[in-house]
């Protein structure tokens, strides 16, 4: 990681304690996009959905609670955003999700196919 991308990652850090103050803006904006997005049709599939720059959780979580049958896989860049969305998870109780540090560009999953991605204000 280079320096200013550490310095990116500390800066986005500190955002994170903003986004576990405003979750209902932001669970109803994912909510929103979730149902333009047309996944609904695809409710009872067992899909794979990525949420790229997750930042604090909000859509990942979302279509995690909306999707039960999906696999969902939360990645942002600033370790600290990780942290707010695995608390999130924990206090929610789903385990049809997982979060974990991703670079958006380059990813080191398991398998980088997915049935539906989701990318919500990540800069680049």
């Amino acid at each position: 990681m280079s320096a200013q991308e550490a310095h990116n990652a500390t800066e986005w850090g500190n955002v994170a304690k903003v986004f576990q103050g405003n979750r209902t803006a932001t669970d109803d904006y994912s909510e929103e996009a979730i149902k333009i997005s047309g996944m609904e049709a695809r409710k009872s599939e067992p899909i794979t959905v990525f949420d790229n720059g997750c930042g604090g959780g909000g859509t990942a979580i979302i279509a995690a609670r909306l999707f039960p049958n999906a696999k969902v896989i939360a990645g942002d860049f600033a370790p600290a955003m990780i942290v707010a969305t695995n608390n999130r998870i924990q206090q929610e109780g789903l385990t049809n999700i997982t979060a974990e540090v991703q670079d958006g560009v380059n990813l080191t999953l398991e398998s980088n196919q997915f049935d539906v991605r989701y990318s919500n204000i990540t800069n680049n």
